[in-house]
């Protein structure tokens, strides 16, 4: 005997089939809504550059939803965060956010793709119906120091201040360095002490003044 059920509705979850008035056969439907497809704000770096943070969105929803994050070279990676909330425009839907946290230190410096996937968080679903959010680009720079002060010399009389701007650019930004200054070619090097200096970031750049 063949069962078909046209136009679902969330009220179907609970199928009974009757002969002469007896229950014959019962049977729980998984209903479900096929999510829109998720849409992520600009990737993002915290906890001082160590951490990647990207967070997408997913509406009409129901009755809960899955995400997963995927790039060119892994099915999944990072740790995800799922949270739902009412949605605001499809009343009874709920509206999936997707959070990924996961350090910098796992990728060298390269070109690199996210993607986020959503579906119904019901069993048996294949991963062909996942739905796929864009890709989001991330290039990871090696630090480098553009304005290079390495083996310059400056003549400065005693009593004045000495100011030199320095560039140090990288992707995520760099926030730890260390800083030497030789009074004479005779002397020892000394330590920069954090009050001799200020520190601006523009553009994914550091720039240091002495």
């Amino acid at each position: 005997m063949l069962l078909k059920v046209g136009s679902v509705s969330r009220d179907d979850k609970d199928v009974k089939c009757l002969i002469g008035g007896i229950v014959s056969a019962r049977c729980m439907l998984d209903i479900y809504v096929i999510p829109e497809k998720p849409v992520c704000e600009p990737l993002q770096f915290t906890q001082n550059g160590a951490m990647i943070y990207l967070r997408c969105t997913a509406d009409r929803v129901y009755p809960k939803a899955r995400c997963i994050f995927n790039t060119q070279k892994s099915a999944q990676v990072g740790q995800v965060q799922v949270t739902h909330r009412p949605s605001s425009r499809h009343p009874g839907d709920k509206e999936v956010t997707c959070e990924l946290r996961m350090p910098v230190r796992s990728y060298a410096a390269g070109d690199y793709y996210f993607r986020v996937a959503v579906q119904a968080d019901v069993p048996h679903l294949s991963p062909d119906d996942f739905v796929q959010g864009d890709n989001i680009s991330l290039q990871l720079n090696e630090v480098a120091l553009e304005s290079h002060i390495g083996n310059e010399v400056f003549e400065v009389e005693e009593g004045n201040d000495l100011t030199r701007k320095i560039r140090i650019t990288g992707n995520p930004p760099p926030n730890r360095f260390s800083f030497m200054m030789q009074p004479s070619k005779d002397s020892n090097s000394l330590n920069v002490i954090d009050s001799d200096y200020t520190l601006s970031y523009s553009s994914g750049s550091l720039q240091l003044e002495l």
